[in-house]
């Protein structure tokens, strides 16, 4: 009896949550009169119209827990907006922002902050005062040249992507460190160093692109030492740098290294102990780099109820009844991975967010996808 009133109880308070889709309507101007009178409203999307300002009214919403603006042309947010006690994601993405409001960072609930995209020249360190549980960062194709602390988010951070800015120094995560750093993006900035001990906690970091640092004040020349601790490294991108040499790592987990476009001339003979290395562009003047064979697999038995034997043909053509050979599937691996984003590497994570279906399953990144390194 007590587990039926519970399950009633659960669907009665997602009956009262309402979302609200007003995307790609054309919209101009937003009034609160387009939301549903006397509704609980959770999720407001407003992605996909010419809205140049939020009205202040929207801090009035205190079950929202969704703020879907993107692809506006927003210039500013209401500082209203540091109300919303409840929110979870704010996705600004592909605006006109210039400056954020401080009180952004008294969303205590935020998971999620995108404001990718937009004209954001810095970002104090009020906008990240008390967002103790934001996981994901998302603050790449901006013009920053000054980023605040993000020592408040440290212990939470999951995500930081930071591409196609003018910083010359990486962010600070305080002390601490950034434990739970999975994925971090810096690609196309104007780096020339890392402290020496700035990946010493990072255990989690899985994926660290630092390619294609402008040429200011001698590039990128080295990466520290203490990235050789980061042992659930996949994917380390420093391609297009001036790097003279890098750690000593063993790196279990790492799949893709890339270094070419750098004066380095010899590698560390730690490197040959990766083992899981799939797809390396070692630097042109440096020798090449053993990558794992592709695993073999025994051959499937033909389907002999098809006419010809040729068994259950496949889309692309071909039998799959018949082993086409371990090389063949090695290549479509290569190829899939060659559709893959070059030079940015950015991430399917990195694109704006789009609606998705809230039983959709957790995309853990483990599959190639259409974004990412290519051999």
């Amino acid at each position: 009896m007590h587990i039926i009133g519970a399950a009633q109880e659960e669907r009665a308070k997602y009956a009262a949550m309402t979302e609200c889709d007003l995307s790609e309507k054309g919209l101009t101007e937003l009034t609160l009169a387009a939301i549903k009178p006397g509704a609980k409203t959770t999720v407001l999307d407003v992605n996909d119209n010419r809205l140049e300002k939020l009205p202040a009214e929207v801090g009035t919403l205190e079950a929202l827990e969704e703020l879907l603006v993107y692809k506006n042309q927003l210039k500013e947010l209401p500082t209203e907006v540091g109300a919303l006690k409840n929110l979870k994601t704010l996705n600004a993405f592909n605006n006109a922002l210039k400056k954020l409001p401080p009180t952004v960072g008294q969303l205590k609930s935020l998971v999620e902050l995108n404001v990718g995209a937009n004209k954001l020249m810095m970002v104090p360190d009020d906008c990240f005062a008390s967002l103790g549980k934001l996981e994901i960062l998302s603050l790449q194709s901006n013009n920053l040249v000054r980023l605040g602390s993000l020592a408040p988010i440290a212990a939470s951070i999951k995500e930081l992507r930071l591409f196609e800015n003018n910083l010359d120094a990486p962010p600070s995560f305080g002390a601490a460190g950034a434990p739970k750093l999975e994925l971090f993006e810096m690609n196309k900035n104007r780096l020339a160093a890392f402290p020496d001990d700035y990946f010493a906690n990072m255990p989690m970091l899985n994926r660290f692109v630092v390619s294609n640092q402008t040429e200011r004040q001698g590039g990128l020349t080295a990466l520290p030492a203490s990235l050789a601790s980061c042992t659930a490294l996949q994917f380390l991108l420093a391609d297009a740098n001036k790097l003279e040499q890098v750690p000593a790592g063993t790196w279990p987990a790492l799949e893709t290294l890339f270094l070419d476009g750098n004066p380095l001339k010899t590698l560390p003979a730690e490197l040959k102990q990766c083992k899981s290395l799939k797809c390396a562009r070692p630097p042109a003047a440096a020798p090449p780099l053993a990558l794992r064979p592709p695993r073999r697999s025994a051959p499937r038995r033909a389907q002999a109820s098809q006419p010809g034997g040729g068994g259950r043909r496949r889309p692309g053509g071909g039998a799959e009844g018949v082993d086409d050979g371990e090389e063949r599937r090695h290549v479509l691996v290569r190829r899939r991975a060659e559709d893959r984003v070059d030079d940015e590497v950015i991430s399917r994570h990195a694109r704006p967010v789009e609606r998705r279906a809230r039983t959709a399953p957790v995309d853990d990144g483990s599959q190639f996808s259409n974004s990412g390194p290519k051999c």
